[in-house]
């Protein structure tokens, strides 16, 4: 019963002091917005990270050309060619050698009314295999179709391309520089890359077929690969690989990259989100503490003479105490709701471009309430404890 009189009290004085009510709220949904976007970015780069690696396979190497002080204007993006492949096929406990060439071409439909510029890939044919590409509708590349013009596209190009991405696009025809390409399959959806590339849009055609229509390069590629047997050997497997490039390139003018290495880069990047949007979380929640400790201060000047009126028919100072904090935790709720619906829909577009995966889980709902907990007991703790030490008679002497 006492409790449901405290509600009373509580929906009472929230009504009689508007003003006050709607700054509390704004100030604790400001700052509550900032924790689900923070923990939103945290969880969904760690399982941007996780996903990378499914999708790669934890048993990949692969080499890009490139150094730690080069410039994009300045990467030999053809610095790999045949001898590096063959060389590469010398390291025990390695298989699936596999190399490919890229570059951005306008992909056309067959009658040419639709096109867009996509990523084109002449790979090996046993590119899709090492780097574990799924195919949703039709088959993968095999061994006869190594001089043949037919291609594995992605979702989103068969889309802009076709108008659809499901098995209708099977045997269909796309143009790259006005050569015909059949379609053969459709590999599965991978969503955007670290750097924001869509992967999706993409056509992966033979490497032969590549070197005839867009590429007349015979000699070289843009990327390299192989698999190794032992996880446990990754490592061994990329000094042994950095050591033979070194000796055959006369420098180190590429880069070894494993799942390792892309985990150690994402959750670096993760760490320095972490502490960016901390800080800006941490300037919120002062801010927004700041705000509404002042608001509650002028909310007990505002009722001494009702606060010294309750002192008069027995409530203790304990009572006086609870009913604030009780009010700041009721404020602190709506400033959650409020909160949680800027911080669901902001970080629904903001985190997408920063190229990290939207993760709306219940760790955000166990922090923002965390949170809005405390930032309503810190605030309103030494204003409600002063409400409660004021004197009653002093208080309803004010109103006389």
């Amino acid at each position: 019963m006492k409790f449901l009189y405290f509600l009373k009290n509580i929906f009472y004085s929230i009504k009689e002091h508007k003003f006050q009510t709607i700054f509390s709220i704004l100030s604790i949904g400001a700052a509550i917005s900032s924790v689900v976007l923070i923990v939103c970015a945290i969880e969904g780069s760690g399982y941007f990270a996780k996903e990378l690696i499914r999708k790669i396979g934890a048993d990949i190497v692969f080499i890009v050309p490139g150094t730690p002080k080069s410039s994009i204007r300045k990467v030999n993006f053809k610095a790999f060619d045949e001898k590096d492949l063959e060389a590469l096929k010398k390291i025990p406990f390695t298989y699936s050698h596999t190399a490919a060439l890229a570059k951005k071409q306008i992909v056309k439909s067959y009658d040419g009314k639709n096109y867009n510029l996509a990523t084109v890939f002449g790979v090996l044919i046993n590119w899709p295999k090492t780097w574990h590409v799924g195919i949703d509708y039709g088959r993968s590349f095999v061994s006869s179709d190594s001089y043949s013009k037919v291609g594995v596209i992605g979702h989103y190009l068969a889309k802009v391309i076709f108008g659809y991405d499901d098995e209708r696009v099977i045997g269909k025809k796309i143009l790259i520089n006005n050569v015909p390409i059949k379609i053969i399959g459709v590999y599965e959806q991978m969503g955007f890359n670290g750097a924001g590339e869509n992967i999706d849009n993409r056509v992966y055609i033979p490497i032969y077929v590549y070197r005839k229509i867009v590429d007349p390069d015979y000699k070289h590629f843009t990327i390299l690969a192989f698999k190794v047997k032992d996880e446990n050997k990754i490592d061994w497997a990329a000094k042994q690989a950095e050591a033979i490039l070194k000796k055959l390139h006369g420098e180190k003018d590429f880069f070894i990259i494993t799942p390792g290495l892309i985990k150690k880069f994402l959750n670096m990047l993760s760490a320095t989100l972490t502490f960016f949007l901390g800080v800006a979380v941490l300037v919120s929640v002062i801010v927004g503490g700041f705000v509404l400790t002042n608001i509650f201060h002028l909310n007990v000047q505002q009722r001494r003479w009702e606060i010294g009126l309750r002192r008069a028919f027995g409530a203790k100072k304990r009572d006086i105490l609870v009913l604030f904090l009780l009010e700041a935790l009721i404020l602190s709720f709506f400033g959650l709701l409020l909160g949680l619906a800027i911080g669901y829909y902001g970080s629904k577009i903001l985190i997408p471009k920063l190229g990290v995966p939207y993760v709306f889980s219940e760790k955000v709902l166990i922090f923002s309430s965390l949170t809005a907990i405390l930032i309503a007991l810190f605030s309103a703790y030494k204003p409600a404890k002063e409400a409660s030490n004021l004197d009653p008679i002093s208080c309803l002497r004010e109103k006389a």
